[in-house]
């Protein structure tokens, strides 16, 4: 099953550990406590949710990286949280 993560869970993956899924997953779930914003907080369990269905072996094949999304940033959603 190819699980597809969107620019604003790439982003979000990238500022963990991606050195493995646990790694990854645990780094998550221990932020948590952290996030106040609901949006965020689903952002957050959405992107633990896929790692969930994901093997090792595909977590190894997927390509770590910061996408350069800045009209992600400008919409209306996040304006007021940075």
């Amino acid at each position: 099953m190819k699980i597809r993560f969107p620019t604003e869970e790439q982003n979000l993956m990238c500022l963990f550990d991606t050195s493995n899924l646990e790694a990854l997953r645990s780094d998550l779930l221990n932020a948590l406590e952290y996030v106040y914003q609901p949006d965020i907080f689903e952002l957050f369990w959405r992107v633990i949710g896929k790692l969930d269905m994901l093997t090792d072996e595909e977590f190894a094949g997927i390509e770590f990286r910061l996408v350069d999304d800045s009209v992600l940033w400008n919409h209306p959603r996040y304006v007021n949280q940075i």
